[in-house]
């Protein structure tokens, strides 16, 4: 029992029942303690009054209250514990089950069990204080587990913040390396710089993958739904880890199957991230060899073991392998990956790396899917994920899955190849996308095709299926189809091939083979208009800088960074194409320097010392709404966001604050240098092909940037396209942010003009005007300029009738740019 003497609560109204009971407690070590009130609700309060042990609710002759008085006790949290003794002589079979169904720890049902009363008693206050214990024992332990808990994301939080501090120095080694490969260096020297960087390289994914699963473990990871390309998605990830398996001499494939021509609706981030990280790992652990990854979809189904549950019509299940032929796991190393206990013998590379999987399969389990890994030593690894994906609206024109091309339905092309795996990647491609698509295992029965009369469009050859291609070639230039364009299959990482120097009307198609590549370069071959392959670039040239680029574009830029490895970076980087600039190590400093010179440009690092660079941009931009005209500075200062925070929620978030660009540390330089020709060219109005001589420039640099006007086009897609540097996804990407965003503007707008809020009109129309202005939206940016003109003259009084106007170039300018995209990718819209 337990030290202090417990208390029984004896609910009789029965005075001689009561005694009776009294008596036969009367050996108990106990307190007995009748209710003034046999009431239910009496009983209920002196239970809430008193710590009791046991409660004994007795009837002479039975009592319907009993049965009330015992459900209410067991439906009360406070309560519910405590056991409940039933003594009603005369209660029926029926009624005893009644009693012991509603929770009554023990029934007596005759006086003559009443000598028993004791012993349940005794069992009844035994069975309470276990009860308490365990209570309490689990109360401690969920106090542990959410210290634990509490604990662990204090660790992540750190672990993310340490990742973010260590990004700073890393900044310095992968800048100052890629400066060095820029010099003259000897083999050897040359040698160990290319190690100094590739070790960077390799350390700042390590830090990545730190960063991602301490955002993981501390629950601050966020998950988005929306429209995209499956089979982009899944080359993108490709291409993302495509150099690492050149430089292994591992070939990549890729098969999606069953993918309808829609568009799909999920987390492509993610579903990206996935993918890259369990290639990644298979790269790291294997040096030649393939990996196959494949991606199928396929109706979701109800749950059998939950019937009355249902999945939408629209959901399916993505189902993704990645298989590759290294050395395999042990089942130590599955279980570590699988339950995050990392085995006893492993080494520090083996943790580091397994972070790639684990992380995969914490995502995928986000993500509401399972993972799975089949694999053992010496017989490689396949690793496995499913997950629900929704089909988007069919009749989207902005993401359809495969673009149309009905020019090649007039077209036989040949295909020559012996690896099943290309086979099968090859006949997907051609149902796809409606292809007729020959093929052929041999160069013997190559020979022959050539010598057909009927011409084919284009010969797809995997140069792998021949050591002569010498004689080859000779057969190709003395056949029928020595006119005919070669589509060149090489391994990824055999750069070049003998076989180039003997035909003339080729193009070399390195692996992993992209679909939209593909179909790129066949539209060439049947158009004519063929291009040859490019030279490889060489360590030096991939990381060359344009040393005269300040003569070309002159700039005065002010560099903000609190960290000085970050401020001498940043110059050497700068110095090298000729520019020196102005450092501010704090934001106060940076705004002060701004207000007192006219920078054409402005690196902002986000966290900075007194002012940070969200106060600091909020504060330029609050002062550029209230300038005057014709002050010498311009309207809008071009402002880049710095940051070690590298994620897409970062980016819009600088983005969203006001800043016109984002550069993620550590930077390359030559990332630099686009910053600074993207931002040039908005500077000086130029385009690819316009000259920009010293004259030009040095003009451009004292006039103060206005604004497009109307009349040219509702989009100026020259400039747009210089932005994202020719890429259609970024420009699409740009365009929809651009149009959410004025959407999103349009309401406020016109909340203040019809509240009469001159201030607000204008502050709105100038941030809508610069933000058109910036895009290339040209029939919007003119409107808001007028808008803006207007309000700072005249008030709000003739400005609703412009924002119907702004409205109406809103849908003007969407279509425009929905076409344009269609035009460049192929896709026809409304089909």
């Amino acid at each position: 029992m337990a030290d202090s003497m417990p208390t029984v609560i004896v609910a009789c109204q029965n005075e001689t029942l009561f005694a009776d009971i009294k008596k036969q407690l009367a050996t108990l070590d106990a307190r007995i303690e009748r209710p003034d009130d046999i009431s239910r609700d009496g009983i209920l309060r002196m239970l809430h009054q008193t710590e009791s042990d046991s409660i004994i609710l007795a009837a002479s002759n039975g009592d319907p209250h009993i049965l009330d008085t015992l459900a209410s006790i067991k439906s009360t949290n406070q309560l519910q514990n405590i056991p409940a003794i039933i003594i009603t002589p005369g209660a029926s079979e029926e009624e005893t089950i009644q009693y012991l169904k509603s929770g009554a720890f023990h029934v007596l049902k005759t006086t003559e069990d009443l000598p028993t009363l004791p012993v349940s008693v005794t069992s009844a206050i035994r069975y309470k204080e276990d009860v308490d214990g365990l209570i309490i024992k689990n109360t401690e332990l969920n106090d542990n587990k959410t210290a634990e808990l509490n604990s662990a994301r204090t660790k992540a939080e750190f672990l993310a913040n340490m990742s973010h501090e260590i990004r700073t120095p890393m900044n310095a080694v992968i800048a100052m390396t890629h400066l060095l490969l820029q010099n003259d260096l000897t083999p050897e020297q040359l040698e160990q710089v290319k190690t100094i960087s590739e070790s960077g390289e390799d350390l700042l994914e390590i830090i990545n993958n730190i960063l991602d699963f301490s955002k993981i473990e501390a629950q601050k990871i966020d998950f988005e739904e929306r429209e995209f390309n499956l089979s982009k998605c899944i080359e993108n990830a490709i291409d993302t880890v495509a150099p690492k398996a050149v430089k292994n001499q591992i070939e990549l494939i890729s098969i999606l199957k069953d993918a309808r021509p829609v568009p799909y609706v999920g987390d492509e981030i993610r579903l990206n991230q996935v993918l890259t990280r369990l290639i990644k790992n298979s790269i790291q652990q294997m040096h030649a060899g393939r990996i196959i990854v494949r991606v199928s979809l396929d109706a979701a189904h109800t749950n059998s073991d939950t019937p009355h549950t249902t999945t939408p019509p629209d959901t399916h299940i993505l189902t993704a392998s990645i298989t590759d032929t290294g050395p395999g796991l042990t089942q130590e190393k599955i279980s570590a990956i699988l339950s995050d206990i990392p085995p006893s013998s492993s080494t520090t590379e083996d943790l580091l790396f397994s972070l790639y999987p684990v992380i995969a399969r914490k995502l995928v389990e986000l993500l509401g899917g399972q993972f799975d890994i089949q694999s053992e030593p010496g017989h490689g690894t396949r690793y496995s994920f499913s997950i629900p994906i929704k089909t988007g609206d069919p009749n989207s024109t902005e993401l359809k899955q495969g673009k149309e091309a009905p020019k090649f339905n007039s077209h036989r092309f040949l295909l020559v190849e012996n690896d099943d795996l290309y086979l099968e990647f090859y006949h997907n491609f051609a149902e796809q996308y409606g292809i007729n698509l020959e093929t052929t295992d041999s160069v013997d029965a190559l020979q022959n095709k050539l010598n057909e009369p009927s011409l084919f469009a284009a010969v797809i050859l995997d140069v792998s299926i021949t050591d002569d291609v010498k004689s080859l070639a000779a057969a190709i230039n003395s056949s029928n189809h020595s006119n005919t364009p070669f589509l060149l299959l090489l391994p990824s990482y055999d750069e070049e091939h003998p076989i180039e120097t003997n035909l003339i009307n080729t193009c070399v198609i390195p692996k992993p083979v992209r679909h939209s590549k593909l179909l790129d370069i066949m539209e060439q071959a049947v158009s004519g208009k063929l291009l040859p392959k490019q030279t490889p670039k060489n360590d030096r040239e991939k990381h060359k800088l344009d040393l005269s680029l300040s003569s070309r574009f002159p700039l005065k830029i002010l560099l903000a960074d609190d960290h000085p490895v970050n401020q001498k970076v940043a110059q050497q980087v700068l110095n090298q194409m000729g520019y020196s600039c102005d450092i501010a190590d704090n934001g106060r400093l940076a705004l002060e320097l701004w207000q007192k010179n006219v920078y054409d440009i402005v690196f902002l690092d986000v966290q900075m010392p007194e002012l940070d660079g969200f106060q600091v941009i909020q504060k330029i931009r609050r002062i550029e709404q209230t300038m005057k005209p014709n002050t010498g500075r311009p309207s809008h200062s071009i402002v880049i966001a710095m940051t070690a925070h590298a994620s897409r929620t970062d980016k819009n978030q600088c983005l969203t604050s006001g800043m016109d660009d984002y550069l993620a540390k550590p930077f390359r330089p030559e990332q630099i240098q686009d910053i600074l020709i993207k931002w040039s060219k908005v500077k000086y109005g130029i385009n690819e092909t316009t000259e920009a001589p010293e004259e030009q420039a040095s003009q451009a640099q004292q006039q103060t940037h206005e604004l497009p006007k109307p009349g040219q086009g509702p989009v100026d897609f020259n400039r747009i396209l210089d932005f994202v540097s020719d890429d259609i996804e970024d420009l699409q990407e740009l365009a929809n942010l651009f149009i959410s965003q004025t959407e999103q503007q349009l309401p406020d707008l016109k909340t203040a003009i019809n509240s009469n809020n001159q201030a607000e009109a204008v502050k709105l129309t100038h941030k809508m005007a610069g933000a058109s202005s910036t895009c290339g939206m040209t029939a919007l940016a003119g409107i808001f300029n007028l808008m803006e003109n207007e309000a700072r003259k005249s008030g709000t009084e003739h400005l609703p009738n412009l924002l119907e106007e702004a409205i109406q170039a809103l849908g003007t300018t969407q279509a425009a740019v929905s076409n344009f995209i269609s035009e460049r990718t192929g896709d026809n819209p409304g089909s």
